[in-house]
């Protein structure tokens, strides 16, 4: 299935200003996440999109763990990487709650526009639970859809924001609604990075034992005669 099937609400590639070729901004989201990663400063903008990001993430991963002969020693991992994206969707949930908030009680007095923004925070529907992975799904791979489905209500509601919010460094003190959404995505990075180690530990464990067993099976005695040119004939087994 094609990336624009599996991503509908994303926006067309939009043209470079200066030499109008188009933006790729799949692998400039990429780039991001490499530089997220190694605690580089980021801004993300409009452009930036949580669903591609944590698929991104995570199919990769889920084919790594699908093609393990034992696929559900990894089960906590994936339910901590689940967890990780439900934080992910509660803060860009919290962010564009209080944004909305902000902007219908702008005419009002600062303790009433206070009062008022907690009560519109009290009236929004919380996100749904963390979605719950199943063995089958752990062993065909196919559980990222859980957790493209969980962020994907509010990918566009969050890019809309980013598209209209202060540039980090400009909120005298406060953090950007950017800087916010990037801690939450190294909560998600983390959980990753967890999932990763415990796949790369497994098949180094494999690997040794397999190179233990292959220097310690016992040497055909026949063969190696034979590898030193004497004659067996007459010699019996």
């Amino acid at each position: 299935m094609s990336r624009s099937l599996l991503f509908p609400h994303r926006r067309l590639p939009q043209l470079n200003r200066r030499d109008r070729s188009p933006v790729d901004h799949a692998s400039k989201q990429a780039e991001q996440r490499d530089r997220r990663r190694k605690r580089l400063a980021i801004t993300l903008g409009e452009h930036f999109d949580a669903l591609v990001e944590v698929h991104d993430v995570a199919q990769p991963l889920a084919d790594r763990v699908a093609a393990e002969p034992r696929p559900f020693i990894y089960r906590d991992d994936i339910a901590d990487l689940a967890d990780a994206v439900h934080t992910l969707v509660t803060t860009v949930f919290d962010l564009v709650v209080t944004a909305d908030a902000q902007r219908r009680t702008a005419h009002l007095k600062p303790q009433e526009r206070n009062q008022a923004v907690r009560a519109f925070r009290e009236l929004a529907e919380r996100p749904t639970p963390p979605p719950a992975i199943t063995d089958v799904e752990i062993a065909s791979g196919t559980w990222v859809s859980q957790l493209t489905e969980h962020v994907g209500p509010h990918a566009g509601r969050l890019s809309d924001l980013l598209s209209r919010s202060a540039a980090p460094g400009t909120r005298r003190g406060l953090l950007s609604v950017s800087e916010q959404l990037v801690e939450a995505l190294r909560v998600v990075d983390r959980a990753a990075l967890a999932l990763t180690q415990h796949l790369d530990k497994v098949e180094f464990d494999r690997q040794t034992l397999h190179r233990n067993r292959t220097t310690t099976a016992k040497p055909d005695p026949r063969s190696e005669l034979a590898a030193l040119g004497i004659d067996l004939e007459g010699i019996t087994s």
